[in-house]
């Protein structure tokens, strides 16, 4: 059984007060809320609206340092849609997705905008996905794990859209086989 928090599939970030509500498994499969087995979670995936934002460098004030706000404000927003989902705290190494969905300039021919909204043309532009995977980890600490250091299989791809989002998908790692592609590995000769 899963269980519906709040208005889903969201419009706006949630809030705190949750009344949660039974929905079926079907419901959760289609709204992306999480599988949830027990108290074991198997897969977790959510989807952030909204443009995609990396971690952005600490700022000085004199000799303090602090966080941008938007940052901030951005790493809030990805543990409530964490939490929204269903977040348990996964124990282990833990495998991470990231799908980074970003807006297609207007200045964009219609051409262009066909070949980027096919995939042919893909972002290369900011954010750096290294930085989109710091802001994601370092926001599910102590949501979908203890530490980010559990993070042991991560994928971030950036794709054009007419809906920037950034969609997460979280699983716990499964082993690899050490031959799978040709090359072995932790052996010594």
């Amino acid at each position: 059984m899963c269980v519906r928090l709040g208005n889903y599939p969201p419009t706006q970030p949630p809030r705190r007060e949750f009344t949660p509500r039974p929905w079926s498994g079907r419901d959760c499969l289609r709204f992306g809320a999480g599988l949830l087995f027990g108290v074991r979670m198997t897969r977790l995936w959510f989807t952030v609206p909204g443009e995609p934002r990396g971690w952005a460098r600490a700022r000085t004030q004199g000799a303090r340092f602090f966080t941008d706000t938007k940052t901030a404000s951005e790493k809030q927003a990805v543990a409530a849609w964490a939490m929204e989902a269903g977040a348990r705290i996964l124990e282990g190494p833990v495998d991470m997705r990231l799908t980074a969905y970003l807006r297609i300039p207007q200045s964009a021919s219609k051409k262009r905008r066909a070949d980027m909204l096919s995939g042919a043309e893909r972002p290369t532009k900011k954010p750096d996905g290294d930085n989109l995977a710091k802001l994601t980890m370092d926001a599910l600490n102590g949501v979908c794990w203890r530490d980010d250091v559990q993070v042991v299989d991560l994928t971030v791809r950036k794709f054009w859209s007419d809906e920037p989002r950034l969609v997460v998908e979280i699983s716990p790692a499964t082993a690899i086989n050490e031959q799978s592609d040709g090359v072995l590995r932790n052996k010594v000769a």
